[in-house]
């Protein structure tokens, strides 16, 4: 695979979260918190709490943790390297593979997303997912919308012509504040009750759903002009 980030002509552009997204990660991770929480002192978690975070907003979580604020940084930072070390056994999910490469063909593809270049790179080398454009790592937890507006200013992207696609209530809230069309999927860090809590302008709970719900926004895109 090319690790190299090309550049697209298409007009029309996806944009995907990574956690919980493209790559599941929750089991990983939740093994990573628990593991830094020992290390740090913060609040551990079991799976009948795994279950109750998924209610929750990324404030409400690091509120779970008792994490203060200006250690968040660091934490996650130590997250990603302890990622790093386990990501040869992340996966992405069934039949994502085949959707992005459909997808490739009409659509310029991106990432933006809060993990690091050094595990995004690597996970889609293993899964052999060489169909992205653009890559914007290290986003704030709590500051997904300026991720996703610099994307869009650096990239020269429409909101019009792009549609963003998470799995967390900070992805809808983001998206949202950018004015961006979102897909939320529901195979993700949030469940269905608190993603449907945000209006999200699609709620997909499977790969062709999640299809079907691309198509629908750029034909109607395309009608409407």
């Amino acid at each position: 695979m090319n690790t190299n980030i090309t550049v697209s002509n298409k007009s029309n552009t996806l944009i995907f979260d990574f956690d919980g997204t493209l790559a599941d990660t929750e089991q990983i991770n939740f093994v990573i918190m628990n593991e830094l929480a020992e290390q740090y002192h913060f609040q551990k978690m079991t799976i009948e709490d795994m279950q109750r975070l998924k209610t929750l907003s990324a404030k409400e979580v690091l509120k779970f943790f008792q994490i203060p604020w200006y250690k968040t940084p660091y934490i996650l930072y130590q997250g990603k390297k302890r990622l790093a070390q386990k990501i040869s056994n992340v996966q992405t999910f069934e039949y994502l593979p085949q959707l992005l490469y459909l997808l490739k063909e009409n659509y310029q593809l991106g990432i933006v997303t809060t993990n690091s270049k050094k595990n995004i790179i690597q996970f889609l080398l293993n899964n052999q997912l060489d169909f992205f454009d653009f890559i914007h790592c290290n986003a704030k937890l709590l500051g997904k919308e300026r991720a996703l507006q610099k994307t869009l200013k650096k990239r020269k992207l429409s909101i019009d012509n792009t549609l963003y696609i998470g799995d967390e209530i900070r992805d809808i809230i983001a998206a949202h504040h950018c004015k961006l069309v979102i897909v939320a999927v529901s195979w993700g860090y949030n469940s269905i009750k608190a993603l449907k809590q945000q209006q999200p302008d699609y709620l997909v709970h499977s790969i062709n759903e999640l299809k079907l719900a691309i198509d629908d926004f750029f034909v109607n895109k395309t009608l409407s002009v």
